[in-house]
């Protein structure tokens, strides 16, 4: 009875000692992408032919068996939303879902190479890209992934008095409804072959639609966007191992605090890798670790952040506004000298090409143009018109009732190609005068418009 005893009690212990821990992982250097999802709430190890999903809450493991339907994993890039995880050509447009443990290709879009290393986010369960390279040049805009069409869509930021340069490899952090984006590289603009980082700080409101540029880091080093970056709530941490420091980085209150690493970081950054970084989850940090060395594996352990964070080192600014007010005044007060004269010469300049109405004839700098009486006729009624003409207003100033209607056409036509001709010569444009477009009220009638600017006093 005792030994029965023994051996439940052994049992259940050994049971519970078994749900509880760590998660394996085997043979590390298989993997070729982990995936933390922020839809399910589940961590997604991939290996060529098969993928492993734990659970972070209660540690359960399963091993599933895929096929990755035209999916490259070491190329492609994961991203997920509140709604779906997804796998993003890193060549081009290319979206693929991963759902039901398998995945499916939702776009129409091709491997355009437009948007290489472009940064990734989600906001309101939307994906989108900002910036990338492509062609020797760097886009600086946002798209935007649209489930009906299929296809990224260009976000507009007409409303932006100034926006940043187009990069790639930036940082980027939505928190609430704007978007930040940090640094990056940008090309050189007279020498698109060679690349150099810079270290500004903009936010962009996802609903207006408007760039605000916040100054630049006030610390900068080549190395600080090659470390590992973990996302903390709303703010980033980046470890960085050179100084043996964590930084944590609060971008709404522009401050940057440094903690000392402590061992259990240490010990994670020395099996870290590009495909299984650490990661916070639900109030705990959470890294890869190989217990044994002796063993081909790992394990996904958690610690508290009382674990992570080492003692407090320092607090600052994380961006800084660079202003010179003696610039500023020397820039404001030779601009406003160089407007005035800008202003001025361009009002001689303008008033000395401009055509003249004088006793029913046409003047140019006091010269009179020989033009045609019936070019003279229809120039003037154009003129004293308040809006665009038809032909038949024209036809009416030419009043020629004995000519059938295919003569009249042929005839205005020919009236006005004169006065085109003429005024371009006399200008020396190549800007037709008098313009024809269709009417927006019936698409088969034509009108006609002068430009007006080239005349004085009109």
């Amino acid at each position: 009875m005792k030994q029965l005893y023994f051996f439940i009690i052994f049992c259940f212990t050994y049971t519970l000692c078994f749900a509880d821990s760590d998660p394996v992982i085997d043979k590390p250097g298989q993997i070729l992408k982990t995936l933390v999802s922020k839809h399910d709430h589940k961590v997604y190890i991939f290996y060529e032919d098969h993928f492993v999903c734990i659970d972070p809450d209660t540690k359960e493991r399963r091993e599933i068996k895929f096929k990755s339907n035209g999916v490259n994993l070491e190329s492609f890039r994961t991203l997920s939303s509140s709604g779906a995880n997804y796998f993003l050509d890193g060549q081009g447009g290319g979206v693929y879902l991963f759902e039901n443990d398998s995945f499916r290709k939702i776009d129409n879009s091709y491997q355009h190479k437009m948007q290489i290393d472009a940064s990734l986010f989600s906001y309101n369960g939307d994906i989108y890209k900002y910036g990338g390279y492509g062609f020797w040049s760097h886009r600086d805009f946002i798209t935007r992934f649209e489930r009906e069409t299929k296809e990224w869509e260009f976000v507009p930021f007409d409303k932006s008095d100034d926006f940043p340069k187009g990069r790639q490899d930036a940082i980027v952090k939505v928190i609430g409804d704007c978007l930040y984006v940090i640094g990056g590289y940008t090309l050189k603009r007279k020498n698109p072959l060679v690349s150099s980082q810079t270290y500004d700080v903009w936010r962009f409101n996802m609903i207006t639609g408007v760039w605000t540029s916040l100054g630049n880091m006030k610390h900068v080093g080549e190395d600080l966007f090659g470390f590992h970056r973990i996302d903390y709530n709303d703010k980033i941490i980046i470890d960085n191992v050179h100084d043996d420091i964590l930084m944590v980085i609060d971008l709404e209150k522009n401050s940057v605090k440094s903690y000392q690493r402590t061992s259990f970081i240490r010990k994670i950054s020395n099996h870290a890798s590009s495909r299984f970084n650490m990661f916070f989850h639900k109030d705990k940090f959470y890294g890869f670790f190989r217990e044994n060395n002796d063993l081909d594996a790992m394990n996904l352990v958690s610690r508290n952040s009382d674990e992570i964070f080492g003692n407090f080192l320092a607090e600052d600014r994380f961006y800084v506004q660079r202003i010179n007010f003696l610039a500023l005044i020397v820039i404001f007060l030779v601009s406003f000298l160089l407007i005035i004269i800008w202003f001025v010469f361009k009002n001689q300049r303008i008033k000395n090409r401009k055509l003249i109405f004088r006793k029913g004839y046409l003047f140019f700098k006091n010269e009179k143009i020989e033009i045609e009486p019936i070019c003279l006729l229809v120039l003037n009624h154009m003129l004293a018109s308040k809006a665009q003409v038809y032909s038949k207003d024209i036809l009416d100033w030419l009043d020629k009732p004995h000519l059938d209607y295919s003569h009249k056409t042929r005839l205005v036509k020919d009236v006005l190609y004169k006065i085109n001709y003429k005024i371009k010569s006399v200008l020396k444009s190549d800007n037709d005068p008098i313009q024809v477009n269709k009417s927006k009220y019936d698409k088969r009638l034509k009108v006609y418009s002068l430009d007006k600017s080239i005349f004085a006093n009109q």
